[in-house]
């Protein structure tokens, strides 16, 4: 969810979204892990 949060955000701004990479993935999941 928040990756296409920044995705919609990145494209209403006219700029290119920045790509979805294995750390952003990994940091998301512990988020989810401590309830953020």
């Amino acid at each position: 969810p928040d990756h296409w949060r920044h995705v919609g955000n990145r494209i209403g701004a006219g700029h290119e979204p920045r790509a979805y990479t294995l750390e952003r993935h990994a940091a998301g999941l512990m988020r989810r892990e401590i309830g953020l």
